[in-house]
């Protein structure tokens, strides 16, 4: 029990002490659990010991071994980690691809028109990087969660799954990736195995084969390069290769967020549709941590930005993240069914309650309908309310209210679906119109 809770502590100080009671052991029980423990906080001494150890016929013994000694010699090499650089050009087109919210793909393609992209699936956008174009152009797509680069996918040989990963691993076309980015260190790589869970034992049996077939990429958690996301089926299986060790800068103002707020990413989608033009007057009913207006501010200047809510704490973290952007609205404490902008929007963009985390209770819908009545009534004539619709009936209140649908698509929030819409408001008959209606 001491020897575990030792090796739990992944403190180097009581390594001497783990290798004393290792050589001192003779139980097959006692050198399991102080296997376990020297792989956690063990060092070169400690895998010197663990290598000259002779066999005992214990099976069970003999893979807590290996796998420690596999542990100690990750932890030994994370001083030579290769570090990816983004600003390099590949050599050969490879193949990427970006994952994204389900319905926000043929936007997402619009945004990547640079790569060559093609025919999108369902929260997929795939296309091609090749020069002149860098990684870190890729990864500065607005609407994306993350990319990869997925590798050609290879049929399970008899060998098993884990050595169909391994050779995935370290085919050709990973290898194209890896030298693109990563040309120079330890190759790092984290097993994720998509609707799978952890495999802890698949991802082991990975680790110790990658162990002894290179000497450049080796399985590692917890400082990983690359995450190689694995999707099993019952006779292939595919690979793509993620960068882990990127810093994402895109979104470096949201110092600060409050429940229920939008991803950003939604936030950046809301604001595309918006297509606000310069000197519009924004207003966001639900500002939450202003997300919505720091898009929109990003995508013209001069933008009259208004934010108000129901939370003060809202409201603070708004003020905090706009600072960072570098931007200044007009927030206040008020309520979107009554509260009206000192001049009239041209553009109402939020992303309102949908009932999961705030505002439980029952009075949700008649809010929502009241709050898309008033906005009709004071949008300016031209203007535009695009939001996302927690319930169907809403575009209905909105028709009535005298808004005409020109934009709406179904999209994924994480578990559940919204209506992302673009309501506009006719320009009165002795009005010339503020700006071209586009619709799709």
């Amino acid at each position: 029990a001491a020897a575990r809770a030792l090796g739990n502590m992944q403190d180097a100080r009581i390594e001497d002490a783990l290798l004393a009671a290792w050589e001192k052991a003779t139980a097959p029980e006692e050198r399991k659990v102080l296997a376990d423990a020297l792989g956690k906080t063990g060092g070169p001494k400690a895998l010197r010991a663990l290598s000259s150890a002779e066999p005992r016929g214990d099976a069970l013994l003999d893979k807590k071994q290996t796998r420690a000694k596999l542990a100690i010699s990750r932890t030994i090499a994370r001083g030579d980690h290769a570090e990816i650089d983004t600003s390099r050009r590949p050599k050969v087109a490879l193949p990427i691809v970006w994952r994204c919210r389900d319905g926000l793909e043929e936007m997402l393609a619009t945004e990547l028109a640079d790569f060559a992209t093609r025919k999108v699936t369902p929260g997929r956008v795939p296309g091609t990087l090749e020069s002149p174009l860098t990684l870190a152009r890729a990864l500065e797509a607005r609407l994306a969660l993350s990319l990869a680069f997925p590798l050609p996918e290879l049929r399970i040989g008899k060998a098993g799954l884990a050595a169909t990963i391994v050779t995935a691993i370290l085919s050709s076309d990973a290898a194209a990736v890896f030298d693109a980015f990563t040309p120079k260190g330890t190759i790092t790589v984290r097993l994720s195995f998509t609707g799978a869970g952890h495999q802890r034992a698949l991802a082991w049996d990975v680790a110790e084969r990658l162990s002894l077939e290179s000497t450049r990429i080796a399985n590692d958690p917890t400082d990983a390069t690359w995450s190689c996301d694995v999707r099993a089926f019952a006779e292939s299986v595919k690979v793509e290769l993620s960068p882990r060790s990127v810093q994402d800068t895109r979104f470096a103002y949201r110092l600060r967020d409050v429940p229920a707020a939008s991803h950003p990413t939604i936030a950046a989608a809301l604001a595309r549709v918006a297509r606000p033009q310069k000197r519009d007057v924004v207003w966001d009913p639900f500002c939450g941590s202003g997300a919505e207006l720091i898009e929109c501010g990003r995508l013209a200047p001069g933008l009259t930005l208004v934010g108000t809510d129901t939370s003060e704490d809202a409201l603070s973290a708004a003020r905090e993240n706009l600072g960072a952007a570098s931007m200044v609205a007009e927030l206040a404490l008020a309520d979107a069914r009554t509260f009206t902008p000192k001049r009239a929007p041209d553009l109402i963009v939020t992303n309102p309650p949908m009932g999961r985390r705030v505002q439980r209770t029952g009075e949700l819908p008649t809010l929502l309908a009241d709050f898309v009545a008033h906005a009709a009534r004071v949008l300016a004539p031209g203007g535009a309310l695009v939001w996302l619709s927690p319930q169907p009936e809403l575009r209905d209140v909105a028709v009535a209210a005298g808004l005409r649908v020109t934009y709406e698509r179904r999209v994924d929030l994480g578990g559940f679906f919204a209506m992302l819409l673009r309501l506009e408001k006719p320009v009165q008959p002795t009005e010339p119109a503020r700006r071209r209606i586009v619709t799709r």
